[in-house]
């Protein structure tokens, strides 16, 4: 049982960590308008989308073919990542959806794994590359990577 105290260190260290995760990847901070809509693209999308989980795909600017007028790779480069994908599941049940198109494996974020060691949570979120599958508990935010 915690303390509210705990409750709010412990929301306050997920802030912190949502911000750090933020800040590992360029592909968060697209700044111009046909970066953002080449490079962010929404899954979960359409008649059959999950109720309450919005999906999303940033993609590193050399993952993608060639802009119309640009150069190959036009766009925001990430040296870490192919992929970010985050899923923000807002529904009180746990959640399962399919890979994007793109990623051949993903896997959680590295700060957000390291995070679930944290003996204060068990974040749950999963990227089963065997069934290309994402699982994430209610009410949670799940960033996932494609590394190079």
């Amino acid at each position: 049982l915690f303390r509210l105290g705990d409750t709010i260190r412990l929301a306050a260290d997920m802030f912190k960590l949502l911000v750090r995760i933020r800040y590992s990847s360029p592909l968060f901070r697209l700044a111009r308008t046909a970066d953002v809509v080449r490079q962010l693209t929404f899954f979960n999308t359409g008649p059959d989308q999950v109720p309450g989980v919005v999906a999303m795909t940033l993609t590193s600017a050399d993952q993608l073919p060639p802009a119309g007028s640009g150069a190959p790779g036009s766009g925001v480069l990430d040296p870490g990542f192919k992929r970010v994908v985050v899923v923000f599941n807002a529904s009180p049940l746990d959640q399962e959806l399919g890979y994007p198109a793109g990623p051949a494996s993903l896997q959680l974020h590295p700060l957000q794994a390291a995070f679930t060691q944290d003996p204060r949570t068990s974040s749950g979120c999963v990227a089963d590359n065997g069934q290309r599958v994402l699982r994430l508990p209610p009410r949670t935010t799940g960033v996932f990577v494609e590394r190079r």
